[in-house]
């Protein structure tokens, strides 16, 4: 028994490339191997035998196989290649993150992004300097892209709660940080945002039924800070504790920037703004560098904006004076008459 060696080439190639279609390259290298596994079939004549026909297709499978093997160790390389260059995007962005450089630190942020658009590690770093640089609204659809890429992660994603709160969604800012609750049972930082996010969207009364509680935070002034929540210190209270339970030096420094910062946050929560402001700003005397000092500047610009300059309205009005000024003028002659 024969086959017709040119049907069985152009019906096995045909075969063969409708399952892979991933990438235009990997459909090039199958190509090239279905290519080199008919090589030995070209110079025969054009009919063979049945145990012929039976190698043929066995050589196929193994081209086959070998095609994809190294098609997919040439995406995943390529795939490697565009997270090493995502994290040295990530590293500059750092880089000017220390320098205060807090605007310039969001371009290679978002190259990191797109190099890497399938890697959750990436896309919350990238996240996450883009908060850092102030643009908390454009950090949301990339944390929202980690949560749908590893979902069974989400629970630890406070950085996304924070950012939700920055951006005045505090509904869901405050399922976030619930839900961060069920992992990290003890942070007082969690239920202080977690009352702000309740006192906003529900109303004070609320929150105040629903304080997350803490069997203990070790950092001062964590338990004060829960104690305010609780209505059983006032904000006073808490930013003596800071100062009188830290060792001096950073960490009393370090205390006292969450102390000013979460009677901020307070504030903010009991629709006190002039107050929460004056704290906010009082925590960045305190803080020096970190993610929870950027989360202040960034909070207290995005929910207290400084007032619009009316200088164009000023300089405008200065014509009109001098206008009026030549009719005052006139009016003299009148009077002396």
């Amino acid at each position: 028994m024969t086959v017709d060696l040119r049907s069985v080439v152009v019906s096995q190639t045909a075969w063969q490339l409708k399952r892979v279609r991933p990438r235009s390259h990997m459909r090039l290298q199958l190509h090239e191997f279905y290519f080199q596994a008919q090589k030995p079939c070209r110079s025969g004549a054009g009919a063979i035998t049945v145990r012929q026909f039976q190698q043929y297709r066995y050589g196929m499978a193994m081209a086959f196989a070998l095609g994809i093997s190294l098609c997919q160790a040439a995406w995943a390389a390529a795939q490697d290649a565009d997270v090493a260059a995502a994290m040295a995007e990530l590293r500059t962005a750092d880089q000017r993150l220390q320098q205060g450089q807090w605007q310039a630190a969001a371009e290679p942020a978002r190259r990191a992004a797109e190099l890497a658009p399938q890697s959750p590690d990436i896309l919350q770093r990238a996240a996450e300097v883009l908060y850092r640089s102030g643009l908390a609204a454009e950090s949301l659809p990339l944390f929202e892209r980690v949560v749908s890429l590893v979902p069974e992660e989400a629970a630890y994603n406070w950085q996304r709660g924070i950012a939700l709160g920055t951006c005045g969604q505090f509904a869901a800012g405050a399922k976030q940080f619930e839900t961060h609750h069920s992992v990290n049972p003890d942070d007082v930082e969690n239920s202080a945002w977690y009352f702000l996010c309740i006192a906003k969207s529900q109303g004070l009364a609320a929150a105040r039924k629903t304080v997350i509680p803490s069997r203990g935070d070790g950092r001062q002034p964590m338990m004060s800070i829960l104690q305010m929540l609780q209505e059983r210190l006032t904000p006073d209270e808490v930013l003596q504790a800071a100062e009188e339970n830290a060792t001096a030096g950073a960490p009393r420094r370090r205390a006292q920037f969450y102390a000013a910062l979460y009677v901020g946050l307070y504030y903010d929560a009991l629709g006190d703004g002039p107050a929460a402001q004056r704290y906010l700003q009082q925590s960045l005397g305190y803080g020096d560098s970190g993610y929870m000092v950027d989360v202040a500047r960034v909070y207290l610009a995005h929910r207290f904006p400084p007032p619009a300059k009316s200088q164009p309205a000023a300089a405008k009005s200065q014509p009109a004076a001098a206008k009026s000024q030549p009719a005052a003028a006139k009016s003299q002659p009148a009077a002396g008459e």
